[in-house]
């Protein structure tokens, strides 16, 4: 989501054993008794004599190289099983469809599991019009390239409800839809209030298709509630397209949280390390779940 390669600004204008984690928060255990009830459903589609195949397709947040990567830690924890990373910085919900449906239609039996994360551009992407001189450029640059947001929460629910009904008709795989996590860390403020509706259009569509649900909303909403932060933080293009990668590399994200005030993100959106843990956790629920090992109804 970094402008340039990645369009995200939090501005407003084998074999190895699990390790051992505590016990995910209470708020996601309603969803996973559900996604247990429909995991067992679709049971019978996924062999559990090799290991699941998962395509985790999304934007920066699934990519991981601007903070700290999710999908490596669900590599960790679950050796055994065989997950792709298919994200890409900067691309709104109908660019993360395209690549979607062309790798669905190539190779319509690869994966056993789809997760699916995307959203916080069509959020992000729009408020690059008000910011200043490169934000723009950075917008521009990024309609060039075809990566248009959707307009708002009922454009973006019908798109990914059709992105989905037509991925299903192409595959077997079963689908888990990501609720988006926190866009600026007050949540009283900024793109919250909106992420808010997104987040009941992507719920809304998981119901539709009998897709699994991945609750990092949830999540991130609970763990910000109980410890707010202490101030606002606010990015600029410089920070975003350059620094923090910069930093990033050099294992430095936690450390630019601490600076910032930030709990869970090191700039109001990209992960740091208790952030990608969270994520994870809410990611890996589904999939233990189609696997057999959720939690009991």
């Amino acid at each position: 989501m970094t402008p340039g390669c990645a369009a995200a600004s939090w501005v407003r204008p084998a074999g190895a054993a699990t390790p051992a984690r505590s016990a995910p928060d209470h708020h996601l255990s309603r969803g996973s008794r559900a996604n247990a009830t429909l995991a067992r459903r679709y049971c019978g589609r996924i062999s559990l004599t090799r290991a699941m195949r998962i395509l985790v397709i999304g934007d920066s947040i699934t990519r991981g190289t601007q903070g700290v990567g999710y999908v490596p830690r669900l590599a960790r924890w679950h050796p055994d099983w065989q997950l792709t990373n298919a994200g890409v910085n900067g691309e709104p919900l109908r660019s993360i469809g395209r690549r979607l449906l062309r790798r669905l239609e190539a190779t319509p039996a690869a994966y056993d599991v789809v997760v699916c994360e995307a959203g916080y551009n069509d959020l992000l992407l729009p408020t690059f019009a008000g910011g200043g001189f490169w934000f723009r450029q950075a917008l521009a640059q990024m309609r060039r390239q075809g990566h248009e947001p959707l307009a708002d929460a009922a454009a973006f629910e019908q798109a990914y409800d059709e992105l989905i009904a037509r991925a299903r008709a192409l595959s077997p795989a079963r689908f888990v839809l990501v609720t988006l996590g926190c866009l600026g860390e007050n949540l009283a403020t900024g793109l919250n209030g909106p992420r808010q509706a997104y987040n009941a259009a992507i719920r809304r569509v998981a119901a539709a298709h009998g897709c699994l649900l991945a609750e990092a909303g949830a999540a991130f909403d609970q763990a910000l509630q109980r410890q707010p932060p202490r101030a606002e933080f606010r990015s600029s293009f410089a920070s975003i397209a350059f620094t923090d990668k910069f930093w990033c590399r050099l294992g430095r994200a936690d450390a630019l949280s601490r600076q910032r005030g930030l709990q869970l993100t090191i700039d109001g959106g990209h992960l740091n390390s208790r952030g990608a843990e969270l994520f994870a956790r809410a990611v890996e629920a589904p999939l233990l779940a189609l696997a057999g090992q959720g939690q009991p109804v």
